[in-house]
């Protein structure tokens, strides 16, 4: 349910949108004045506690660059010169959600690459030396597009791929990709209510251009949890469900998609 680890460039190159710098993207969010100095402050204070965390982990602090993306479950960092890094989030809604471990994320991980390997991220899960945390290092994507429904034509065939896999996944094993992302749940009901699907889209698949051909990655790993499981608490799952049929019924409206 995490937004996108990754940052768009700003000149646009065969369609995609793109930012120039990282520091361009950090003003745009934080800009000046009152509200953008608490901003700074939050970060400032996140960070403080990703340094803590890492330490436990075979990684230099140094190569961890800036935030480029924030979710619920995951802080998202530019990460030496071609990856990004997330880390967990410490946070309330996580502490009452349940905060996932390197097992967790190991697992899931290898549920989708049994199914659709070839369209995730380029992925690596470490596990902390002292605990059963992790981080999650993925290749940073200079040039994408979200999923929306202006491009989706494009990558149509990927996109039938992914919802005949995650149907055998939930099958399997009672889980299920979130598609749309935070950001992406937002912008699909907005544009289900005004029924403009021009606004609709989604932040946790994104579009990219391989060898003159459009096709998709697959970034978030983390998947809902659609059964009770014994070591899954019941508000999990009831935000997990919830999350699900009303992606569902986004997905159905504004992209024409079963899932």
């Amino acid at each position: 349910m995490d937004n996108v680890g990754v940052v768009p460039t700003n000149s646009p190159v065969a369609g995609f949108y793109c930012r120039d710098t990282d520091e361009e993207w950090y003003q745009s969010n934080f800009g000046e004045g009152k509200d953008s100095q608490i901003k700074v402050e939050q970060v400032e204070s996140s960070f403080r506690y990703v340094e803590q965390y890492v330490a436990d982990f075979d990684i230099d602090a140094a190569d961890i660059g800036q935030l480029v993306a924030e979710g619920k479950q995951h802080y998202t960092y530019r990460y030496q010169d071609d990856k990004v890094i997330k880390i967990p989030k410490h946070s309330v809604y996580m502490m009452a959600y349940g905060r996932f471990n390197y097992k967790d994320v190991i697992d899931e991980l290898a549920i989708l690459t049994e199914f659709v390997s070839d369209l995730i991220v380029t992925t690596q899960v470490l596990g902390a030396r002292n605990h059963h945390g992790y981080v999650i290092i993925q290749d940073f994507i200079h040039e994408f597009e979200f999923v929306t429904w202006q491009n989706f034509p494009l990558i149509e065939y990927d996109f039938i791929r992914i919802v005949e896999a995650n149907r055998q996944i939930i099958d399997t094993h009672g889980l299920s990709l979130d598609l749309l992302g935070n950001k992406g749940l937002k912008h699909s009901f907005i544009a289900s209510i005004f029924r403009k699907k021009e606004l609709a889209l989604m932040n946790n698949i994104l579009v990219i251009k391989r060898q003159g051909t459009y096709t998709v990655r697959i970034v978030d790993l983390n998947l809902l949890q659609l059964r009770r499981f014994k070591d899954v608490n019941i508000f999990r799952m009831l935000i997990d469900r919830n999350c699900f049929e009303l992606s569902r019924y986004l997905l159905r409206d504004n992209f024409k998609l079963k899932i």
